[in-house]
């Protein structure tokens, strides 16, 4: 991931001793470790045998890293969220750390997002005791489990009668959650994509019943990232098992394939007649799509390809759309991430004189730039007419309690021309207010901020156009979606027992959560514990008086 700063980050595992644990890395701009976080630049964490498979930033610049770890007898989903400095953020589960058993047997969780209310959405899959079905788990802000979210924040869905496995989650503006991976028809794999409902229910206007497969070639066909356009299409990126070759499907909004993107919605690649794994795909802020993984051919290592918003291969990047870095030995590409200045951030592993080592590898990937006016939210470009309000560039809101403290977000404009520009008044729709405005010219590379409020006065969705004027500008004027919300105010409690949230109406008394007291002899001292009632909600909670059973 790459900060607001320019800072990169890096997240996966590392063995100490036989076990592995999760790892973590932060890089300055310039490739060199970043002393000030952790020590020397790195972070390792945990020691029961736990990988972490996914890194996602909060808008407070903690970090939080989803993976899996061992339990004694199988795997757990593990969750550990980090402060900006690369110490454990000791307010979050225990200890900055979560575990989430789903089934009995191992739950794996591949990918991790953070919704615009701070709630954390981990995807991967979990064992049924025959095969594997998709997971979701949806978690509050403080580690503890979104009881509104499928049964007690956790969902799983069998999509065919053999393995579905989960490896990408991505969050649609209007809520509801998308998780990818492949499942088998019973002879191979297929591309995997389902669609939920913000409470964890399957989204049924979506594909059929939720789900979608889809078929590339005759053998295993693993979707392994999935991304979204501005436009709300669907970008789901893998391999072709049949010739082994990268493979990239877009869907419309709806789930039928999109018949303007390659053959039928489709596209495959192969580097130089070599075995190609996919693992990650972006999309530029331009409407281009990068995909990075591994090939095996000669000069292979890490593999990327560039794709015109059609699915053809840019001929501007690499050599026909690909490029391909040799890095050593056991070079596999796994993570991407764009910079705001059209940059292309890899991350993988290969083999060094030590062993294996984490892997980073930066591109010059220009942008297409046609007006030189670039607008950034949260440090993101944000397109010329994106219709689609997104919670990493801040162009979705969120949700305001009637009557509450509204919410700012700041969006930076930039000159990346050669002339100097004039910019207009700056409209914003209803239900918004301008808080600061635009200074009026921008010389080249100079930058200018304004910032907007959701106004917290009226029950309601709120959702319109930004514009402003560009003087001499093919984006003239420049505009852009954002939305947000105004709900009534409602209290919510969690009662905490050791740290761990407990369900209301829980029958089942446990040691961990210290509803399950032990034993004391007769006439011994008592055994007292203590539990915390919060109010998560957004109204005062009236609690009566506390009733206890005899003895």
């Amino acid at each position: 991931a790459v900060q607001p700063d320019g800072k990169i980050l890096v997240a996966g595992f590392t063995q100490v001793g036989t076990s592995y644990s999760f790892a973590l890395v932060r890089y300055h701009a310039d490739g060199a470790l970043d002393a000030s976080f952790g020590t020397d630049g790195k972070v390792i964490t945990g020691s029961s045998s736990q990988s972490g498979r996914s890194m996602a930033l909060q808008p407070d610049g903690k970090i939080v890293v989803a993976g899996y770890g061992s339990n004694g007898s199988n795997d757990d989903f593990v969750l550990v969220r980090y402060n900006p400095d690369g110490s454990l953020d000791t307010s979050f589960g225990v200890g900055g750390t979560v575990a989430t058993a789903i089934g009995a047997a191992n739950d794996w969780a591949f990918s991790v997002a953070i919704q615009s209310d701070g709630k954390i959405v981990v995807g991967g899959e979990s064992h049924n005791g025959a095969n594997e079905d998709f997971a979701l788990v949806r978690y509050d802000a403080d580690g503890s489990l979104d009881a509104s979210f499928g049964t007690g924040g956790k969902v799983t869905t069998a999509v065919g009668s053999s393995s579905d496995r989960g490896r990408s989650v991505a969050l649609q503006s209007d809520g509801k959650i998308l998780l990818g991976g492949f499942s088998s028809n019973g002879a191979n794999d297929d591309f995997t994509l389902v669609r939920y409902n913000a409470d964890g229910s399957l989204d049924t206007s979506f594909g059929v019943g939720g789900k979608i497969t889809t078929a590339i070639g005759s053998a295993h066909d693993r979707a392994m990232s999935v991304a979204l356009q501005s436009d709300g299409k669907i970008v789901v990126a893998g391999y072709r098992g049949s010739s082994y070759d990268f493979a990239l499907v877009r869907y419309n909004a709806d789930g039928s394939l999109d018949s303007s993107f390659g053959v039928g919605g489709k596209v495959t690649t192969d580097f130089a007649s070599s075995t190609d794994y996919g693992y990650s795909v972006a999309i530029q802020s331009d409407g281009k799509i990068v995909v990075v993984g591994e090939t095996q051919g000669s000069g292979g290592g890490f593999g990327l390809a560039r794709y015109d918003t059609d699915g053809a291969l840019d001929a501007s990047f690499g050599t026909g759309g690909k490029v391909m870095t040799d890095l050593g030995s056991a070079d596999e590409a796994y993570s991407v991430a764009i910079q705001p200045d059209g940059k292309i951030v890899v991350a993988g592993n290969c083999d060094s004189a030590s062993g294996a080592a984490f892997a980073v590898a930066r591109y010059m990937g220009t942008l297409t730039v046609t007006h030189g006016i670039t607008v950034l939210g949260n440090g993101i470009s944000i397109m010329d007419g994106d219709p689609t309000p997104g919670m990493a560039d801040g162009t979705d809101f969120g949700v305001v309690v009637l009557g509450g403290t509204p919410i700012t977000r700041v969006f930076t404009v930039r000159n990346d021309g050669d002339v100097t520009r004039t910019l207009g008044a700056l409209n914003v729709p209803d239900g918004f207010t301008v808080v600061e405005a635009l200074s009026g010219t921008l010389a080249p590379g100079a930058a200018d901020t304004f910032t907007i409020e959701l106004e917290a006065d009226a029950l309601g969705i709120k959702a319109g156009d930004v514009s402003f004027t560009v003087s001499g500008s093919d984006a003239n004027p420049f505009n852009f979606r954002v939305a947000g919300s105004v709900a009534a105010a409602v209290p919510e409690i969690t009662v905490l027992g050791n740290g761990i949230s407990i369900a209301d109406g829980d029958i089942t008394p446990s040691a961990t959560d210290h509803t399950d007291f032990g034993t004391v002899g007769q006439g011994g001292t008592a055994i007292t514990r203590t539990f915390t009632v919060r109010n998560d909600g957004t109204a005062d909670l009236t609690l009566g008086a506390v009733s206890v059973p005899a003895g």
